[in-house]
């Protein structure tokens, strides 16, 4: 079993985004705990041994750190949860973030800053420009309304 290089380096991407997110925008931005319910004894060491790994893997970054459950514990917190053949449950940390309200806040921005926000339009061409050491930047874009052409 080798290590998947790709997704550590995609998982370790998603950690930054999180606590970047959670310091720029703490308004929109909350940290999130997730109850696994496991089902079965061997399930335990093998599922907290995932989530120790993404506490490790976060680092710094970790936002609290994941725990075990007893299934007494489980169900006190959670007593809808299917009592038959629970053995406890694992707690792990995530981040959750408003994205559309993320999206209004940015759009809200930039209009204050000038720029025109449009709703249902196509972008036909990017407007370039030099700057002034002669590289091309991106300064507007030709865009076309989706609704009335």
């Amino acid at each position: 079993m080798g290590l998947d290089y790709e997704q550590y380096r995609l998982v370790k991407e998603a950690l930054h985004e999180r606590a970047n997110l959670l310091d720029i925008a703490p308004h929109l931005s909350y940290q999130l705990p997730i109850m696994l319910p496991v089902y079965r004894w061997w399930q335990v060491p093998y599922f907290w041994a995932g989530i120790k790994m993404y506490d490790f893997v976060a680092g710094r970054q970790n936002l609290q750190s994941s725990y075990y459950l007893s299934k007494t514990r489980a169900l006190e917190l959670f007593p809808m949860l299917k009592k038959e053949k629970l053995v406890g449950a694992i707690v792990y940390y995530d981040g959750a973030h408003n994205d559309a309200r993320m999206n209004l806040a940015i759009a809200m921005t930039a209009a204050r800053m000038g720029a025109t926000i449009t709703n249902h339009t196509e972008v036909k061409e990017l407007i370039k420009k030099k700057d002034e050491n002669g590289k091309l930047v991106v300064r507007g874009a030709l865009v076309k309304d989706r609704y009335t052409g």
